[in-house]
């Protein structure tokens, strides 16, 4: 996965069923970094979008870039138990047979 994380972003992200994780985060999880919870909290939680880059292309269309606020802190178990299972939860969806082991974890 390390050797190439965006093969298997593409493979992973375009998956039916495919849960609501942050794109940024999964590219961590692939690289076999661990991802920032703050974000997989907001990701879970927030509804703001920050614009961070636009482009303008031919006949009038533009695309932008947009990347999610940090809107959720965590400052609580709660808030950090949320994450963990978010994670563990993205961790089970790419690699299904640890699920037990990772499952204990909780």
């Amino acid at each position: 996965w390390a050797e190439d994380s965006k093969y298997y972003w593409g493979q992973v992200t375009s998956t039916p069923g495919c849960l609501c994780f942050p794109l940024s985060q999964w590219t961590l999880l692939f690289k076999g970094r661990t991802p920032n919870l703050e974000k997989v909290l907001s990701r879970h939680y927030s509804t703001t979008i920050d614009p961070k880059q636009s482009q303008s292309l031919r006949k009038g269309f533009k695309i932008t870039l947009s990347q999610l606020v940090s809107t959720h802190k965590i400052k609580s178990y709660g808030d950090w138990s949320i994450a963990t299972d978010l994670w563990i939860d993205a961790l089970t969806f790419i690699m299904p047979w640890k699920e037990s082991e990772l499952q204990g974890y909780k």
